[in-house]
């Protein structure tokens, strides 16, 4: 059986992170050994990542400002040498140490090459190919204006034997810099669902999940609207509806924790006796099982909206970067109605009058989704013998 070992994994707090290795070994049971190399165990045993693939630490564990061999060792890298490529070496020893000369690793894409955290796995990948081992780019999306103006980038992305890219935005750029490029859906699309308890006034196909990240917030154009247009859409969906309302996090980094605005919606909106606050405690299959039980959804988070698509419930997306526009366009041949942009959210009834067509339109766009997801998750089986065959 085939050993195959994940990098670039930050932890189960991020769902979307816990949703791409949990699926990945889903798709692999059969021929393959996962390992993840995380930089937090702690939360993948938290939510039992652990009971389906090895988990190991890819870092040092050890307190900077803690005098011991470990961060003397660091600090001589660090402030003596002032070698920050020593010192970033240093800390990921963990994971360097299992690597070996032909060994096939897989990068937990996601959207690591959109932020500047790319650079840190460029610093990885230096060092695993110095150890001779195969790297995959594993379910990425890109910013295309961002890759192609940025030479370094290109240099990187060239040097993976295998790339699958979850959308087409991405795949077309892609493909141009490195022709190991295939195009196919997230692994987290064929997520299995973990049945777990509905929340006391979930009401079974007759409420309606809604996600928020502070990271739209973020980069709302401008300040406050995001939050306001959320506002807008419960009212619309208390005035104009008698669904009941799941407020749903995923990611709960405490940096970029989805629980800070939806306790403040519930907070707002909790005297109508219509609103759940889901608990942060459950993992993603937990999370998506009650995603499936939704009449529509609204979300922000990426792998929140992969989780209600790939169960056939009609989405909207409060869309921040390319991956929500590619995904789109792949099932539905457009994005017009299906996702708004943060950046662009002008007026108050934005995200309200794109739901109420979503919701008009629920039973077609759930029957579109029957009839397209089965087809689009087939690419999975091609790319997944191209991966066994490296």
């Amino acid at each position: 059986m085939r050993k195959i070992k994940m990098y670039g994994h930050g932890g189960s707090l991020n769902h979307g992170c816990e949703a791409i290795v949990r699926s990945t070994a889903q798709l692999l049971k059969d021929d393959a050994e996962v390992t993840v190399f995380s930089n937090k165990p702690y939360e993948d045993v938290k939510f039992g990542l652990d009971k389906i693939c090895r988990v190991l630490p890819s870092q040092n564990t050890f307190d900077p400002q803690v005098r011991s061999l470990k961060s003397m060792t660091y600090h001589f890298y660090t402030d003596l040498l002032k070698d920050s490529r020593k010192s970033f070496l240093y800390y990921n020893r963990p994971f360097f140490k299992h690597v070996n000369c032909g060994d096939l690793l897989l990068c937990g894409g996601g959207d690591l090459y959109c932020y500047n955290s790319w650079r840190s796995v460029k610093l990885l990948n230096d060092r695993l190919l110095e150890k001779g081992a195969k790297i995959v780019l594993w379910g990425c999306s890109v910013e295309p204006e961002t890759l192609l103006q940025n030479r370094e980038m290109q240099q990187d992305i060239q040097r993976y034997s295998l790339i699958t890219a979850r959308e087409q935005l991405s795949y077309n750029v892609l493909k141009k810099i490195n022709p190991n490029t295939l195009l196919c859906c997230d692994t987290a699309f064929i997520l299995k669902p973990q049945e777990t308890a509905l929340p006391a006034g979930f009401l079974p196909g007759a409420t309606v999940g809604i996600n928020m990240s502070p990271l739209v917030q973020q980069l709302e154009g401008e300040k406050g609207m995001v939050f306001e247009n959320y506002c807008g859409l419960i009212e619309w969906i208390l005035n104009s509806t008698r669904e009941n309302i799941a407020l749903i996090p995923h990611v709960t980094w405490s940096d970029v924790n989805d629980m800070q605005p939806l306790e403040r919606l519930y907070r707002k909106f909790r005297d109508t006796d219509r609103l759940v606050l889901v608990s942060e405690n459950l993992n993603c299959a937990q999370l998506k099982y009650i995603i499936s039980h939704c009449s529509c959804f609204v979300g922000a988070r990426t792998h929140a909206t992969i989780a209600a698509y790939s169960s056939y419930v009609p989405t909207l997306v409060c869309g921040y970067s390319v991956k929500a526009r590619g995904i789109a366009l792949d099932l539905f041949e457009t994005e017009q109605n299906f996702v708004v942009s943060a950046q662009k959210m002008k007026e108050r009834a934005s995200l309200s009058a794109a739901f109420k067509n979503i919701y008009e339109s629920r039973i077609t766009v759930r029957e579109k989704l029957k009839s397209q997801i089965p087809q689009y998750t087939d690419s999975l089986n091609k790319v997944k013998q191209t991966l066994l065959s490296l």
